[in-house]
């Protein structure tokens, strides 16, 4: 895993998750900061995404996850999922 890789104190920007070279085809997730963006170029099951959301955030210290991608929204754990509203981000959490 990146994770022993990479050294978060001389760089903040990166890719978390490399489709297939990381066993998810069509699934990219780039670290920005404390917030990660996710990029989906095939359908993934909700639950599945929502877990490796859950796992990025706590290995990499994340504030939340923003979705780019049809019919995509943004993640934070606190906040509901609204899937109509395109453009909004996942606030930070505390």
């Amino acid at each position: 895993m990146r994770l022993n890789a990479i050294d978060c104190n001389t760089t903040t920007v990166f890719r978390i998750v490399n489709s297939d070279g990381d066993g998810l085809p069509g699934f990219f997730v780039d670290r920005y900061g404390h917030w990660a963006v996710s990029i989906e170029c095939r359908e993934k099951d909700e639950e599945f995404r929502l877990q490796v959301y859950r796992a990025l955030m706590n290995a990499w210290d994340l504030k939340g996850v923003y979705e780019k991608g049809p019919a995509r929204a943004g993640y934070h754990p606190d906040q509901p999922r609204d899937d109509d509203d395109r453009r909004r981000r996942a606030e930070p959490r505390d």
